[in-house]
């Protein structure tokens, strides 16, 4: 089978959905599949969750961070000298995720302390729990030790 260029450099309309339908045949693909700057295209077969996971070559390198599945074996991938000094800057407090992530944190900050303050709410609850057992026993052994006196009066003239 031939493709057919049109004028404008593209597949013909016919060419062009049988690509497209070999393309989801494979699973969904990325909804940015194109215009990286500086992005590695290698043919591994990826799925949507494999993106941002890394590439490595047949030694077992990590040689790229999967961005994207563009078609059924088109997937690109940042390499390192890309990915490193943005990591880095991250590191360093710049480039601060979007959106209202310092709430986010909070949040978390907030959920960690509960999760605290609630250990400690059961382990003082044990505690009491075994105070009270403690303190039931006592008074057991003292009922005990009072009615043990009582009998020995009756007894003893």
């Amino acid at each position: 089978m031939t493709a057919r260029l049109e004028a404008d450099g593209g597949l013909s309309p016919r060419r062009q959905g049988r690509l497209d339908r070999q393309n989801i045949l494979a699973g969904d693909m990325s909804s940015r599949r194109g215009s990286f700057p500086e992005a590695l295209q290698h043919d591994t077969v990826l799925q949507l969750e494999d993106c941002g996971g890394p590439l490595v070559n047949l030694d077992g390198e990590v040689v790229g961070v999967n961005i994207s599945r563009a078609g059924r074996i088109e997937s690109y991938a940042l390499t390192p000298a890309v990915v490193l000094p943005v990591l880095e800057a991250m590191k360093a407090g710049q480039h601060p995720p979007p959106g209202n992530f310092p709430h986010v944190l909070e949040g978390r900050a907030l959920d960690a302390r509960i999760a605290r303050q609630e250990k400690d709410l059961r382990a003082a609850e044990r505690a009491q729990v075994a105070a009270e057992r403690t303190r039931a026993e006592a008074e057991k052994l003292l009922e005990k030790a009072r009615r043990q006196r009582r009998e020995w009066a009756e007894r003893t003239p």
